[in-house]
């Protein structure tokens, strides 16, 4: 799927002969998976929570954030998570292309 983000800037997607998504790519994942993911490694295992920002996964220091990039963003949800305590490292991840096809599938 890494490959249709590279090579496509459109997708069609079709289930069971419907044409239920046509469109560029970059619109698809915004209307469908609004959404990005930051991943939070910090000292030690933490209890952290934000009034916008879902926690998705907890495995020991490390939390995973999803929250809309059009309610909020990375930099600031890094700032407001820096206040309450010591970040070891972050990554962020955007909405990846099965994701959006399973979404669009499971409609």
């Amino acid at each position: 799927m890494g490959d249709i983000q590279e090579l496509c800037s459109r997708l069609i997607i079709i289930n069971k002969g419907q044409l239920i998504e046509d469109g560029p790519l970059d619109e698809l994942i915004d209307r469908i998976a609004p959404y990005r993911r930051l991943i939070v490694d910090f000292y030690k295992e933490e209890d952290i929570t934000h009034p916008i920002a879902e926690i998705v996964s907890k495995e020991g220091p490390q939390i995973t954030f999803q929250f809309n990039k059009a309610q909020l963003t990375a930099a600031k949800l890094i700032e407001d998570i820096s206040r309450l305590t010591k970040i070891k490292d972050v990554s962020l991840e955007d909405a990846k292309t099965d994701d959006i096809i399973k979404i669009a599938y499971n409609g």
